[in-house]
């Protein structure tokens, strides 16, 4: 089979199978679904608090965890001050990877981004690219780079209407 249409195979099948998930999970039944020879997801709990794991082809992903995830690096620091929205974690190509996303309230984007670039500082990480902007108007995002201590974080706001939050990934 060509390779570009099993990978769309498998898009396609891990796609279906994340909306059967969603679906069960939002009827509010724990339940694990099995249904292809790539993979499987798994929902635990229901409604809003419904976590999704996905597994395949050496990699997995959990999806609406509550609660920072085990694994993550604790030489990481985590933005102070803001409240905890969504935590994802997983690997791929057998490297961990973790996002967490805080809301920020009545703090601007600019400025959450740039004290938590200060913490990054401060824990030891070299900034790779410092707080900026895009400048395309109103689809802007503003982004923050840094790496140390063998991980590699980036995080991203998209300035607009209320809630505000920022996106931090985690990598090897």
């Amino acid at each position: 089979m060509n390779t570009r249409l099993a990978v769309r195979r498998r898009a396609v099948t891990a796609l279906v199978l994340a909306l059967g998930a969603i679906a069960v999970a939002a009827c509010g039944s724990d339940a694990t679904v099995k249904s292809t020879d790539d993979g499987k997801i798994t929902v635990k709990g229901s409604g809003k608090k419904a976590e999704v794991t996905i597994k395949g082809d050496g990699s997995d992903l959990t999806f609406n965890q509550q609660k920072i995830p085990t694994g993550f690096p604790t030489d990481v620091p985590l933005p102070k001050g803001l409240t905890r929205l969504a935590a994802t974690s997983g690997t791929a190509q057998a490297k961990p990877l973790f996002q967490v996303t805080y809301g920020l309230g009545s703090k601007a984007g600019t400025a959450a981004l740039t004290t938590y670039q200060h913490d990054l500082e401060t824990a030891g990480f070299t900034i790779d690219q410092p707080v900026s902007s895009d400048n395309a108007g109103s689809n802007s995002v503003i982004t923050m780079n840094a790496t140390g201590k063998g991980w590699h974080v980036s995080t991203a706001n998209i300035p607009g209407p209320q809630p505000q939050t920022i996106v931090i990934s985690v990598t090897k």
